[in-house]
């Protein structure tokens, strides 16, 4: 049976009721039948039915899409906005295929139009109410990813049981490396834009957005941010940008360590970060501490 004769039904629902609370149950149904079908799909092959949107319609993603990009602009917070936001963010990824997905108006051009249409919202002298939203979506955008590149992987000694195992899916249906670059690519100036936010929450998810998509594409992400860590280390004029900056490099430092061009950059930063140690701002100390423990943690300190 073609799941996708179900979904009909569940959108008429869906664009009709008004209530908060059904919509975001039938919400998490349609989600859970986009991730029971690609499970499904990777035990058995027969019954994977997938088109340029995945399970969907293009009518059925262009509301998706529609739906995102409203929700991203309310003017007030909103837990349950969020969490809405959160699973139409799922479901783009999902929604991804090495055969579609650079299709005229497939997937990826409308993720790319998405985060061209909220690029100004996320910059941090444009806060407000939608703000903490922008940055729960690109941070699940991330996540989203990093998830499903990982249940992809044929090797599973680093995937969490709990986790999903895809890698039986057909090639046409998988991530190739060239839709992954895609979506990093796309969402990387939208997290170096929101991680200047003055909210110390939404710097948070924006890094963690970063963490996921390190673990992917770690030279992409590195050479992205390298410069601007230089540049705002030598400038006088980039001080209040250093704590960030430091942040970033503790959260990234692991992955760093394991890539022996960009190995060599520790040392420097460790010696650019002597005058961080300041007793007159500790917060910056503090992220310094951060930062050399971290470092510490992962490769050992030889007495010279």
């Amino acid at each position: 049976t073609d799941v996708r004769h179900y979904l009909p039904v569940l959108f008429d629902l869906w664009i009709n009721h008004k209530s908060d609370k059904e919509i975001n149950c039938l919400l998490s149904i349609i989600m859970n039948i986009a991730v029971e079908n690609l499970k499904q799909g990777a035990a058995n092959n027969t019954i994977l039915h997938r088109g340029v949107y995945g399970i969907f319609t293009k009518h059925q993603y262009k509301y998706i899409m529609n739906q995102l990009f409203l929700s991203s602009q309310i003017r007030h917070k909103d837990n349950k906005m969020v969490k809405y936001c959160r699973t139409l963010s799922q479901l783009i990824i999902n929604s991804l295929s090495a055969q579609h997905a650079f299709e005229n108006e497939g997937v990826v051009d409308f993720l790319k139009t998405y985060v061209d249409a909220i690029f100004t919202m996320v910059h941090p002298s444009n806060s407000g109410p939608w703000s903490a939203v922008l940055s729960e979506v690109v941070k699940k955008l991330a996540v989203s990813l990093h998830f499903r590149v990982q249940g992809e992987k044929e090797c599973r000694d680093l995937v969490p049981l709990y986790h999903p195992n895809y890698f039986a899916l057909p090639d046409t249906v998988k991530l190739d490396d060239k839709i992954i670059e895609c979506v990093v690519k796309t969402l990387l100036p939208l997290i170096r834009l929101g991680s200047q936010s003055k909210s110390a929450a939404q710097r948070r998810h924006y890094n963690e957005a970063l963490q996921a998509l390190c673990y992917i594409k770690p030279s992409l992400v590195l050479d992205s941010l390298l410069p601007d860590w230089y540049s705002s280390f030598e400038s006088v004029n980039s001080t209040h940008r250093i704590p960030i900056v430091i942040n970033q490099l503790a959260q990234l430092a692991r992955y760093m360590v394991q890539l022996p061009v960009y190995r060599v950059h520790l040392p420097r930063f460790l010696s650019m970060l002597i005058p961080a140690i300041d007793s007159n701002d500790p917060e910056k100390t503090i992220l310094t501490t951060d930062f050399i423990t971290i470092v510490a943690a992962v490769i050992p300190f030889a007495d010279l």
